[in-house]
């Protein structure tokens, strides 16, 4: 019984990765051409991430600053998901839908790049974040976990659709599309 549980959550896992690279894999190779181009002339990358894609982004920003497969310099990625002081503080003063915008407003300049995992309940702290990047001139990525119809807000320059009723698979597959995401900049960066 468990090894056939097993064998469904993996197949299940891997027709949602397949389906991903198939109808967006393109646009995550614009993606990564944009990380390049904002690497190569000082950008920085700020992931942020709502509810579990918090420690997502988390990885995903230590996997550019860290290195995949070849020792390279680290690649300056922020992770705008790791503040416990501030979130409290914020709450303390009902403000929390300021938690990333503010980080934003302080570190963030023209020519930085912001990738925001989320999902389904609307995230006050996402949209307002997103908003501070458009008013910023920054490119705006977004790996959406729900349906299409279900996102918020004015459409970012990337879009990802992370289509699956499992909140783990969701997970998971947005931390595969930024581990692709370093490795596709990486290549085009150290000529792998």
């Amino acid at each position: 019984m468990s090894q056939e549980r097993i064998t469904q959550s993996l197949q299940q896992h891997t027709a949602l990765l397949e389906t991903f690279v198939r109808d967006q894999g393109a646009e995550l190779e614009r993606l990564a051409q944009v990380l390049v181009a904002s690497f190569h002339a000082g950008g920085r990358l700020f992931v942020l991430g709502s509810g579990q894609f918090a420690a997502v982004a988390n990885l995903v920003a230590s996997l550019f600053n860290f290195r995949l497969s070849l020792e390279r310099p680290q690649l300056p990625a922020i992770s705008l998901s790791h503040d416990p002081l501030l979130a409290l503080a914020l709450a303390r003063e009902e403000q929390a839908g300021q938690y990333f915008s503010r980080q934003l407003r302080t570190l963030g300049r023209r020519g930085d790049v912001v990738l925001a995992l989320c999902g389904v309940p609307r995230d006050e702290a996402v949209e307002e974040a997103l908003a501070m990047a458009r008013q910023n001139g920054n490119p705006v990525a977004v790996f959406f976990h729900g349906r299409e119809e279900e996102y918020f807000g004015e459409r970012p320059d990337h879009f990802f659709l992370l289509e699956t009723e499992s909140l783990a698979s969701a997970l998971e597959a947005a931390l595969f599309c930024g581990r692709l995401a370093c490795e596709l900049v990486e290549a085009e960066l150290f000529g792998l």
